[in-house]
């Protein structure tokens, strides 16, 4: 099987507009023109993967010749997150450990020490919604129906951004990732405080405990930027983020178990 390449960021922050990249795209076949804005709009650390080792490095060549840093990565090391778990109660212990549980009443204990890294923020994500309009063509079946006043309605089928909050804990063990989702159809019990989407100042002030609770773990920048009107536009620009410094660790790490401790592939 041939083995497929990303390219990195050196560093986060640096934007790359979407017109810098259709015109780098160019060198690079496998990178589609068309995918370049949502390509910048989603960049967080992994601007694109899946790619052959030619066009890997004609892009990085477009890429740095107009000043901005970026590496190859063989896709083998960026790790592929785990789906891990979804909670919806969470509690601290008096010796500090942490106490999950759902709706189904399993439960995961964690310890401080465990913890390898701390993702959270702010996103938008597409939910199907249906929704019906007044018409005045005739009856369809399967496509119109009537209202409870008799009129004839047509059905539609959109896709609507919504709002979306999440905080995932990553671990040494297995599950390795430990998930709250909050929505507006969901919410999240923490202490006996119960958070809501509708409560934004609540999860941020949740989000800064968290900056205290465990200042040396390693943080996304949801998390490190918890007290401002931050927002990932979407789950994949949230995740690759996590990938990328995932994969920084990695690089950074100078023992075989260290190396093994950040990688969830194995």
């Amino acid at each position: 099987m041939t083995e497929t390449y990303s390219l990195v960021q050196t560093e986060l922050g640096a934007a790359i507009d979407r017109q810098t990249l259709e015109d780098a795209s160019v060198a690079a076949p496998s990178v589609g023109r068309a995918d370049c804005a949502r390509i910048s709009r989603e960049l967080f650390g992994v601007i694109v993967s899946g790619i052959p080792i030619e066009d890997a490095l004609a892009f990085r060549a477009a890429l740095l010749a107009r000043k901005f840093s970026v590496e190859i990565a063989a896709d083998r090391d960026l790790p592929r997150l785990p789906d891990g778990q979804f909670f919806n109660s969470l509690a601290v212990s008096d010796d500090g450990a942490l106490m999950f549980s759902d709706v189904l009443g399993r439960r995961e204990v964690c310890r401080a020490d465990e913890m390898l890294l701390l993702a959270a923020g702010f996103m938008r994500r597409l939910r199907a919604k249906t929704e019906f309009k007044e018409v005045r063509i005739p009856y369809q079946r399967g496509t119109t129906d009537f209202d409870r006043n008799g009129n004839l309605v047509e059905r539609q089928h959109n896709l609507v951004s919504v709002p979306e909050f999440r905080f995932e804990w990553f671990i040494k063990r297995k599950p390795h990732r430990l998930r709250l989702m909050l929505d507006d159809n969901t919410h999240f019990v923490w202490n006996n405080h119960t958070l809501r989407l509708g409560k934004p100042d609540a999860i941020r002030a949740f989000m800064k405990t968290w900056r205290r609770h465990a200042p040396r773990v390693p943080w996304n920048l949801g998390l490190t930027n918890s007290g401002d009107d931050f927002e990932y536009p979407g789950r994949r620009a949230f995740e690759n983020e996590i990938r990328w410094r995932f994969y920084k660790l990695k690089q950074r790490a100078r023992s075989v178990a260290d190396g093994q401790r950040v990688c969830f592939n194995k």
